[in-house]
């Protein structure tokens, strides 16, 4: 084999040797299941997905066995609907929560753009969370806890809550969220229409450093929205529009945000985007981590 043969060969191989690194990598990056055209259930995708994998869930609503107390169990996966939380509901029938992480989910596992309504729990109503995962675009209505945190109870983690709506949720403490010693980030979120006995928010912490972090977001509420189980401070707050005085500071406005609609008996039927004459426009906050 002459020279000239010999180079023609080298890039041969070299681009074989490219086209497999590329298909290679394209494989890795995560089969999508279909929820319910692959499996009948969610959990069945849930169980039957491998870490970078997405489960996308068609437009309808999702209810019984293999629907409710849904357990990403520890994967790094995406779980999503199809075409928004408006048209993916999972309906807990009062009997159950939607979702229950606490098997080291991180940030690598995301739920994304699902309606968790009627759930039904000691402590957090439509989701529990005792793990570190993303929540992004979700509502979360109509549920209750008889304990604490009738939207969701954070425990001991961090987990990113982004662009979600908590509403018509009923608690004992924490209508929306309860936090026992964990460092949630709510991001961009809306909480309205919460009832408890005691505070739309409540915390519970041994340790004044681990508080949770709220920004960019509405919080119209009960009259009292903070609850503190162990005892006040102050929480990382800002960039919010809140109905109590409890927090103040020059980002804190505490005026009618102005929503579009919610006269309906159900949020469900409520429209919480925000008309143009809103005061929360332009008042909130650019470069926070996560942010939509």
């Amino acid at each position: 084999m002459n020279e000239k043969e010999t180079r023609k060969r080298e890039c041969l191989i070299g681009f074989l040797t490219i086209i497999f690194f590329l298909a290679s990598f394209s494989s890795s990056s995560g089969a999508e299941i279909s929820v319910p055209n692959d499996f009948g259930t969610i959990q069945a995708g849930i169980d039957a997905a491998s870490p970078g994998d997405t489960v996308i869930i068609a437009d309808g609503t999702y209810k019984g066995n293999g629907n409710i107390d849904l357990d990403f169990k520890g994967k790094s996966i995406t779980v999503k609907s199809e075409n928004g939380p408006e048209n993916c509901i999972i309906d807990c029938e009062g009997n159950g929560r939607g979702f229950y992480f606490h098997t080291g989910e991180t940030q690598s596992s995301i739920l994304s753009g699902i309606t968790i309504t009627n759930g039904h729990a000691s402590n957090g109503g439509g989701i529990r969370c005792s793990s570190s995962p993303i929540i992004n675009n979700c509502r979360i209505i109509g549920n209750t806890a008889t304990s604490s945190g009738g939207g969701i109870f954070f425990a001991l983690w961090s987990a990113k809550v982004t662009n979600c709506i908590l509403a018509g949720n009923t608690a004992g403490a924490g209508s929306a969220v309860y936090v026992s010693n964990a460092k949630p980030e709510i991001i961009n979120c809306t909480m309205i229409g919460n009832t408890a006995t005691v505070g739309a928010i409540g915390i519970s912490t041994s340790d004044v450093t681990v508080v949770p972090t709220i920004v960019n977001s509405i919080l119209w509420d009960e009259p009292s929205i903070f609850y503190y189980a162990s005892f006040p401070y102050t929480p990382n707050i800002s960039h919010c529009n809140i109905n109590s005085t409890e927090v103040e500071s020059s980002s804190i406005i505490h005026e009618d945000p102005k929503f579009v609609d919610v006269s309906g008996t159900f949020p469900l039927e409520w429209d919480l985007h925000i008309q143009s004459s809103s005061p929360c426009i332009d008042k909130g906050k650019n470069g926070v981590s996560n942010i939509p």
